[in-house]
């Protein structure tokens, strides 16, 4: 069963199982095994979040609080004869547009995608952000999740991907693609 645990604050998990991926590889001889790891990949229209001021449109002017995922990297390692444990670790960036704002909650996903770009499994997490009186923005802590991968062989590990991106609205989304047309 594949599952996530986010780690974001010494003691803090959450773990939750999701598809099974173990149908999804072939097999393959033990000691010819060797470990790969998934990439992680931003969600092309979803590496961005901007959250508008309460009862404004959705233009630049009306933007309170914009983030970005800075980064994302994998590490891998073996987990039982064959499944694949993806340490990932993501870090965001957010900024306000005016002083008064002093929080946000950021929802955003991690998604386990297969070969043929089918996704597989996928849970969703709420990065707080809490901004300091003087700060107009902000590096975050990193979050660091942990993802299982039960395959039939761990040299499969690279034909799925990682994607990781902001849960947007209709309206965030578009806001996106006229912002950052790619």
């Amino acid at each position: 069963m594949t599952g996530f645990v986010r780690r974001s604050r010494p003691g803090r998990a959450l773990v939750v199982a999701l598809a099974l991926l173990a149908s999804a590889c072939g097999g393959g001889k033990k000691e010819a095994e060797v470990l790969t790891c998934p990439k992680v990949i931003s969600a092309p229209d979803a590496a961005r979040v901007s959250l508008f001021n309460p009862g404004a449109g959705h233009t630049a002017r009306d933007v309170s609080v914009s983030a970005r995922i800075d980064s994302a990297d994998n590490k891998c390692s073996r987990e039982g004869e064959h499944g694949v444990t993806v340490f990932s670790e993501i870090n965001f960036y957010a900024e306000r547009a005016r002083p008064t704002t002093e929080s946000a909650s950021l929802p955003y996903f991690v998604a386990v995608m297969d070969a043929t770009r089918n996704v597989v499994a996928q849970e969703s997490f709420t990065l707080n952000v809490k901004f300091l009186p003087a700060e107009g923005y902000r590096m975050l802590p990193a979050e660091k999740i942990t993802t299982h991968l039960p395959l039939k062989t761990a040299a499969a590990g690279d034909s799925f991907t990682l994607i990781v991106g902001f849960q947007l609205t209709p309206e965030q989304l578009a806001f996106n693609r006229a912002q950052h047309p790619q």
